[in-house]
Order: structure tokens, then C-alpha cells, then sequence
């Protein structure tokens, strides 16, 4: 009975030396596993942030008084649709009717807060408080039609007021955010699930 009992310790030692051995290596395995789930729960919530953040200026693009200002340069291609049209075959044409119809309308104030915001969207996502993908989807169609229609006046008044970089973020929504480098796309795709 006594070599039945030394036995059944040394059975429990061994199996005690085993659990040790096998805690180390599921601790020394399960490490780099949580740091990887770590990095990519904080790269979730990372975006989380960012999207919040970019359909808060979404909803502060669909308030007053940028609603205003949008409407007055809706109504404005509306009204000058036939004029407009017609100068498109010309660049010099096109470019004296839009600056004819910025200052005959008086809507350099909304053209300028327009600019402004768009200013100010840019920035949020080139410092990446923004989420890009998000912006592109919820500002870029806008931002398109804005940038194109009113380039004359913004190149008038990059060339003539000396302010090379005015409406340079409506410029960066409209022309270069969809730029997403490689790595950053897939990245994206990585911690997207």
C-alpha cells in the first residue's frame, strides 16, 4: 500500500510538473495573442471615433446656416443653368460667367464658409480625428459639384488675391482623398472583420 501511494504522488508530482510546463507555454503563446486582439479591439474603437467624428460635421453640414449657404449656390446653378451650359465650350468663357455670377449674386460669404468647412473636414481627416472612408462616402459627391462649378473663382482667387492655399480643403475632398495609400487600404480591410 505504501509503494501504491508513493507511486500515486510521484504520479501527481509529474502530473504537477506537466500543468506548470504547460502554463508557461499557453502564458508565453497566449501573450502575443492578446497583444494582437489588443491592437486591433483599440483600432476598432480608433475608427469608432472617427466615423462619430466625421458625421458630426455631417450633421453640422446639414444644419444652419451651411444648409443656407448650400442653397444659395443650388439656386444659383439653377438660375444661371442656361448661361453656365453655354459657356462650358470655352474656358475663358466659363471662367467670366462664374465670376460674373459670384459677384452680380453676392455669395462670396457662402462660398467662403463653404470653404471654410470643407477647410476644417480636411484637416480633422488628414490628422486622422476623421475617418476618410466615411468622409468620402458622406462629402465627396458634394464637394465634387462645388469644387468643379466654382474653380474660376477659386483659381481667381489663388492667383489674383496671392492665397495659394484658399479652398484647398474642398480641394482635397473633391480631388485627392480617394489617394488612400496600400498599405492604409489594407489595413483597413484587416481590422474591418
Amino acid at each position: 500500500m505504501a509503494i501504491s501511494k508513493i507511486a500515486m504522488l510521484r504520479k501527481l508530482v509529474k502530473l504537477k510538473n506537466v500543468a506548470k510546463r504547460l502554463s508557461v507555454i499557453l502564458s508565453v503563446v497566449s501573450v502575443p495573442f492578446g497583444l494582437v486582439y489588443g491592437v486591433i479591439q483599440y483600432e476598432r474603437s480608433k475608427l469608432d471615433g472617427q466615423v462619430k467624428q466625421t458625421l458630426s460635421f455631417y450633421d453640422k453640414f446639414n444644419s444652419a446656416p451651411f444648409v443656407g449657404y448650400r442653397e444659395s449656390l443650388t439656386d444659383l446653378q439653377t438660375k444661371y443653368k442656361t448661361e453656365i451650359e453655354a459657356s462650358y465650350n470655352s474656358n475663358e468663357a466659363f471662367t467670366n460667367e462664374i465670376l460674373k455670377i459670384v459677384k452680380t449674386e453676392g455669395v462670396e460669404r457662402s462660398l467662403n464658409m463653404t470653404f471654410d468647412f470643407f477647410d476644417g473636414l480636411a484637416a480633422c481627416i488628414k490628422t486622422r480625428i476623421c475617418d476618410r472612408e466615411s468622409a468620402q462616402q458622406l462629402f465627396k459627391s458634394r464637394a465634387d459639384e462645388i469644387y468643379m462649378l466654382f474653380y474660376p473663382y477659386i483659381y481667381d482667387h489663388k492667383k489674383n488675391k496671392k492665397n495659394k492655399n484658399y479652398a484647398e480643403g474642398i480641394e482635397y475632398i473633391a480631388r485627392r482623398i480617394e489617394n488612400n495609400g496600400p498599405l492604409e487600404t489594407l489595413f483597413r480591410k484587416v481590422i474591418a472583420y
